[in-house]
C-alpha cells in the first residue's frame, strides 16, 4: 500500500481450492472464517479494494456423495486430483455449485467487504489453472475422463456436430459405425495414443480428433455456465476472469504432458463469452531463465480483440527465497530485479496486465529495492494508460496460432515439433527485435488487416473458407504470408470428411510443394546467406536427431531458395524453404519445424516490418506501446533504430534520459540485466 498498490488477491479461506473453507455438506454452510480471512487485508489497509478468489470445483465430501460425477480412468478407478474432482462434463456439479454460491453471496453482500471487492477470479481444476484432472501430474498414469457424464456429453456433442447419425458414420471407417448416437464411444486410451507418422490418420483417428475438439470446447462451454452464474449473482460492475487459454504452453509436452487434453485449446470460444472479462495465465515456466523471454503463455492481442484483458500471474522467484531463483537462476539483487522488470516489461509491450505472487512465499519480496521498483512499475502503467501510444501495424507482425491444428498431431509426451513451432517460438522471437501480436486462427475475419508481415505457426489443418479468408484479407499491398511444415496439409469442414494432401499446401503457398516418401529424413539442414537471410544450422532436435515424417521440400524453380536440408539427413539437398512474389503479396514456405532469432527477423524483413536492431540477436529486445523492453544474459551494446524521430527515449528504471530528438541509440547493459525504455514521440 505505501508503494502505490491498493488492489489485491485473496482467498475466500487460507487457499480455499474447492470451497472446503466454507461448505461442509449439502445445505451446510459455515463462513465465520471468510471474515477473519478478509479482515486480515482491511486492518492493514483500511482503503484497500479485493479480487476475491472463488472455487468452483467442490470439496471432498461432494466427491464422496457423487462418485458418479467424479473423473475416473478407463477401468472406472477415480481419479482424485487433490480433492473432489468432478468430471468436466457433471451437470450435477454445476448445479451443486450455483446453489452454494448463491448462499455464499447472500452472507457475502451483508459484510462490509462485498462494496470494496471490485472482481472475482474463479478457480477451477488442477493447479486451479482450468486444467483437466490428471493433467501434467505424476500421477498421470491412466488417461482420463472415462466417467458416464463425460461419454454422455461426447455423445451429445457428435450429435450437434453432425446432426444425424448416417452424416456421423459418413466420416468414419465402416468398422467404427454406429446404430444409433447412444452407441459412440469414448476412444479408449490405446486409439488415442495410436497414430502412424506425426500427423492423425484423419479417417481412421476421426473418434479420436473429435473427443480432442470435444475435450476443449466442452471446458470453454463450463467456463461460460459458470461465469454466468456468478455474474448473475454479482451484477454487471465488477470484473470476472479465471486461469485459462494456456495456447502457447507445454506443446513440447517435457515428457510429462500432452497439451492438447488441458482443456484450453477452447480459447476462441470462451473468448466470445460476454461475461468475462479477463483470462490470465502463470507465465510460461520454460524459458525464464536470464536472458529468455520470461514469456506469457496466452495470445494477448486476441483477448483484446475480443474486449478482454489478457494478464499475467508474475509467479516471480527471487533470490530471497534462498540461494539461486527457481527457474530464472537469480543469484542477487540485482539480477532478482532484472527479472521483475522483464516480467513487467512484456506485460506492458503486450498492452496486457499482470499481478505479482510470491509462490513460494518465505521472504521472495521483502526488500525495500523491489517495493520501490513495484512503485515505479505502477507509475509507469499509469502514465502509459494515460498516455495511449499510437500503433502503426504496418511495423507490427502478426503471429497467428491454431488452436485446432495442433489437434492434428500425433499423442506424444515429447514432442519437438509443435514445441518448436507454437512454445518454442517464444523465445527466438522476443529476440528478433521487432514488435507483435499474438493472434488465434478462429480470428482471421476479425483481426485487423493492415499489418505486413502474417506468420501462421502452426496451421496444419486449414478450411476452404479459412483459405479463402486468409487470400482475401490479406494477400494484398505487397504483404508477406509465411507459413510453416504441414501449413494446409489437411482440409474439410468439421462435418464432413478430412482430406490430406501436399497439393494443399501447394495451394496455399502458390508455391510447388513436394513430398517425401522416405520415413528416415532427418528435419535438419541450413538457412542460405542472401540478401534477407543469414546462413545458420537448423535443427529440430539437437540433443537427439530423429528422422520425422512426413517431411515437405520445394520443386518450384520460379521461388527464392531459403533453406535446404543437410547432407546427412537424408534428403539430398532438396530446398526445405522458399519465398515467392506473386505480384501483389509474397509467400514464404519453411518445411523445418524450428523458429531462430535469424529466421524470424528475415521474415519480418522480408514482409517490410521494421527491424529495431541489427545487432547479433542474443539479448531479448521487445517494442510495443511506446516502450522497449531489453534483457540479457551477457553484457551488450544494444544499438537500436527506431521506425522515425522521436522526442525522447527515457530510462525508466533509472530515470534518465537516453536520447532526444533522434530515431537512433545505444545502450550499454551489463550482464544479466533488464533496460526499460519509454519513447516519447
Amino acid at each position: 500500500a505505501k508503494c502505490g498498490i491498493k488492489v489485491f488477491r485473496i482467498s475466500v479461506g487460507a487457499r480455499d481450492f474447492r470451497c472446503s473453507e466454507w461448505w461442509y455438506g449439502k445445505n451446510k454452510y459455515d463462513f465465520e472464517g471468510m471474515s477473519l480471512t478478509l479482515d486480515s487485508i482491511f486492518r492493514q489497509v483500511p482503503d484497500a479494494y479485493i479480487i476475491l478468489q472463488i472455487a468452483i470445483s467442490p470439496p471432498t465430501w461432494w466427491g464422496i456423495a457423487n462418485k458418479d460425477e467424479e473423473t475416473c480412468g478407463f477401468n472406472g478407478r477415480l481419479w482424485r486430483d487433490y480433492n473432489a474432482s468432478h468430471s468436466f462434463s457433471s451437470q450435477k456439479w454445476l448445479t451443486d455449485i450455483a446453489e452454494a454460491y448463491t448462499e455464499f453471496f447472500k452472507f457475502f453482500k451483508t459484510t462490509p467487504y462485498y462494496k470494496r471487492t471490485i472482481g472475482y477470479v474463479t478457480v477451477i481444476g488442477r493447479y486451479t489453472e482450468a486444467f483437466r484432472w490428471g493433467y501434467n501430474s505424476s500421477n498421470y498414469k491412466a488417461m482420463t475422463d472415462y466417467s458416464k457424464p463425460e461419454l454422455l456429453g461426447f455423445r451429445n456433442y457428435l450429435q450437434q456436430r453432425y446432426k444425424t447419425v448416417k452424416q456421423l458414420n459418413a466420416v468414419r471407417p465402416a468398422a467404427q459405425a454406429v446404430s444409433s448416437f447412444a452407441d459412440a464411444a469414448l476412444p479408449t486410451p490405446a486409439e488415442r495414443m495410436k497414430s502412424n507418422g506425426y500427423f492423425v490418420d484423419p479417417v481412421r483417428e476421426r473418434n479420436v480428433l473429435d473427443y480432442r475438439m470435444y475435450i476443449n470446447e466442452n471446458h470453454a462451454d463450463k467456463i461460460g455456465v459458470f461465469t454466468d452464474m456468478i455474474r448473475k449473482l454479482v451484477g454487471k460492475d465488477t470484473v470476472i476472469g479465471l486461469y485459462y487459454g494456456y495456447v502457447f504452453s507445454d506443446a513440447h509436452g517435457h515428457n510429462r504432458t500432452f497439451s492438447n487434453e488441458s482443456g484450453h485449446y477452447g480459447l476462441a470460444k470462451a473468448l466470445r463469452h460476454k461475461q468475462i472479462d479477463f483470462f490470465m495465465d502463470s507465465m510460461v515456466h520454460a524459458q525464464r531463465e536470464i536472458g529468455n523471454a520470461g514469456p506469457t503463455a496466452g495470445a494477448p492481442a486476441a483477448n483484446a480483440l475480443h474486449g478482454k484483458l489478457w494478464l499475467d500471474e508474475a509467479d516471480i522467484r527471487t533470490h530471497l527465497s534462498g540461494g539461486r531463483a527457481e527457474y530464472s537462476g537469480a543469484g542477487n539483487m540485482s539480477e532478482s530485479l532484472a527479472v521483475l522488470w522483464r516480467a513487467f516489461g512484456t506485460i506492458q509491450v503486450n498492452r496486457s496486465g499482470l499481478w505479482w505472487f510470491p509462490i513460494n512465499g518465505k521472504n521472495a519480496y521483502s526488500d525495500d529495492k523491489i517495493w520501490h521498483a513495484f512503485n515505479q512499475m505502477s507509475c509507469e502503467m499509469q502514465y502509459t494508460a494515460r498516455m495511449r501510444p499510437q500503433r502503426d501495424l504496418r511495423n507490427t507482425v502478426a503471429v497467428i496460432m491454431d488452436p485446432q491444428s495442433i489437434h492434428f498431431r500425433k499423442y506424444s509426451k515429447n514432442d519437438p515439433v509443435c514445441g518448436n513451432l507454437v512454445t518454442g517460438i517464444l523465445g527466438p522471437i522476443s529476440k528478433a527485435g521487432f514488435e507483435y501480436d499474438m493472434h488465434l486462427i478462429e480470428d482471421i475475419e476479425l483481426m485487423p488487416d493492415d499489418y505486413k508481415t502474417y506468420i501462421f505457426i502452426n496451421s496444419f489443418y486449414l478450411t476452404a473458407r479459412q483459405k479463402a479468408v486468409i487470400k482475401k484479407r490479406f494477400a494484398k499491398n505487397g504483404n508477406l504470408l509465411a507459413f510453416s511444415y504441414g501449413a494446409g496439409y489437411f482440409t474439410g469442414d468439421r462435418d464432413q470428411v478430412y482430406t490430406q494432401s501436399v497439393d494443399n499446401i501447394s495451394q496455399l503457398t502458390g508455391m510447388k510443394i513436394g513430398m517425401f516418401d522416405n520415413k528416415n529424413i532427418i528435419p535438419e539442414g541450413y538457412s542460405l546467406a542472401g540478401k534477407y537471410f543469414v546462413q545458420q544450422k537448423l535443427q529440430v532436435n539437437s540433443k537427439k536427431p530423429e528422422a520425422l515424417a512426413p517431411l515437405f521440400y520445394v520443386n518450384d524453380k520460379s521461388a527464392n531458395a531459403v533453406l535446404r536440408y543437410s547432407d546427412n539427413s537424408g534428403a539430398e539437398s532438396a530446398v526445405a524453404g522458399a519465398w515467392k512474389d506473386h505480384g501483389k503479396y509474397k509467400t514464404a514456405y519453411l518445411g523445418i519445424p524450428v523458429w531462430t532469432p535469424e529466421l524470424l527477423r528475415s521474415l519480418a524483413l522480408l514482409g517490410g516490418t521494421h527491424v529495431y536492431s541489427s545487432d547479433k540477436p542474443v539479448y531479448v529486445l521487445r517494442p510495443g506501446n511506446g516502450h522497449i523492453l531489453l534483457h540479457t544474459a551477457p553484457a551488450v551494446t544494444a544499438n537500436i533504430k527506431l521506425p522515425r524521430k522521436v522526442k525522447k527515449v527515457y530510462d525508466v528504471i533509472n530515470n534518465r534520459e537516453i536520447a532526444g530528438n533522434s530515431s537512433s541509440f545505444s545502450v550499454k547493459m551489463p550482464k544479466r540485466s533488464t533496460t526499460y525504455l519509454r519513447i516519447e514521440e
